[in-house]
C-alpha cells in the first residue's frame, strides 16, 4: 500500500486571517476540503494565532519570527510577514513501510 505525500505549501494571509490561510494551505497540502479537516482549536488557539502578530502590520521591517505547531498530519509554521507554510508529514503506515524497506 502507497500513500501519497504531497508537497509544502506555502500561503500569504494578505486578504486573510492566520488561521484561514492555516487551514486553506492545509487543505492544499493534503488535497482535502478545509470543511473536512479536523477543527484548528483543537490543536491551536485560533484567536491568539491571529493576534500574534497582528502588530506587525504596523511594523512589518521590525516584527520576526515564527510559531510552530502539528495540525492535521501538517508541520505548520506562520510567520510574522503572514507567510504560511504547511508541509504534511508522513503517515505512520508510511514511515513503517520505509523503516522495514531499510532493514
Amino acid at each position: 500500500m502507497t500513500t501519497e505525500i504531497h508537497s509544502p505549501v506555502e500561503r500569504d494571509a494578505e486578504d486573510e486571517t492566520l488561521t484561514e490561510a492555516v487551514v486553506l494551505a492545509v487543505a492544499d497540502a493534503v488535497d482535502a476540503d478545509p470543511l473536512t479537516l479536523e477543527p484548528l482549536h483543537d490543536c491551536v488557539d485560533p484567536d491568539a494565532l491571529d493576534q500574534l502578530f497582528r502588530s506587525a502590520d504596523d511594523h512589518a521591517d521590525s516584527v520576526r519570527g515564527r510559531v510552530e505547531f502539528r495540525y492535521a498530519d501538517c508541520d505548520i509554521a506562520v510567520h510574522a510577514s503572514g507567510r504560511v507554510v504547511a508541509t504534511p508529514v508522513k503517515p505512520p503506515s508510511v514511515q513503517s513501510e520505509s523503516l522495514a524497506a531499510t532493514e
